[in-house]
């Protein structure tokens, strides 16, 4: 009789142990699940940063070329202001030796018909 009661025991015991080997399975496969989506989620946002880091770079880069064909157009306009500015200051020398020259011819002129 004892063997069969100690025989049934063990029958319980190992039922409910494969009955809580079974639920720790399917906990494992839920927690696997969990991590899954987890570690995909991840890798989503990762690719995502590093989308929206590239685009920003990007832009940066157009800003820096845009920036460069300002600077140029500047220079170039500077340069132009500045030959600009030395052929007016030249006329402006040569209108005063024109005026000087006249001045000198009224003066000869002028001293011709006092003697």
């Amino acid at each position: 009789y004892q063997r069969r009661v100690h025989g049934e025991k063990m029958k319980l015991t190992i039922s409910k142990l494969e009955d809580d080997l079974e639920k720790l399975k399917i906990n494992h496969q839920t927690e696997l699940e969990k991590y899954s989506a987890i570690e995909m989620e991840h890798k989503l946002q990762q690719t995502k940063h590093k989308t929206e880091s590239d685009q920003l770079h990007q832009k940066i880069q157009e800003l820096d070329n845009e920036n460069q064909k300002i600077k140029l157009l500047m220079d170039t306009m500077n340069n132009e202001h500045e030959s600009h500015q030395e052929y007016l200051n030249k006329e402006i020398q040569n209108e005063r030796s024109h005026r000087e020259e006249l001045q000198k011819k009224k003066k000869k002129k002028k001293k011709k018909k006092t003697k």
